[in-house]
């Protein structure tokens, strides 16, 4: 359940794990099924290559969470004097 808290924008906007939550759902998950779906259909799918685009996606969306986390979030939480 407590997953779930972070699903929501409100919920993520709280912390970094927040974020980091929130970006693998958001960005890190599509991207893993739109790559493995066309590797699926272009015949190329392998086990080794599932692996690399999880690893991929993953990492590429923590970094997204990181980097909204410093530069977007941190500021307004600074502003209205919640940090």
């Amino acid at each position: 359940m407590g997953v779930l808290r972070f699903l929501t924008v409100r919920g993520a906007a709280g912390s970094l794990r927040g974020h980091v939550v929130f970006f693998q759902f958001v960005c890190s998950l599509p991207v893993f099924l739109i790559v493995t779906g066309w590797d699926y259909q272009e015949g190329k799918l392998t086990f080794g290559g599932a692996l690399w685009a999880a690893f991929v996606s993953a990492c590429a969306g923590l970094v997204m969470a990181i980097v909204a986390w410093h530069v977007v979030t941190v500021p307004i939480l600074k502003r209205k004097g919640k940090l």
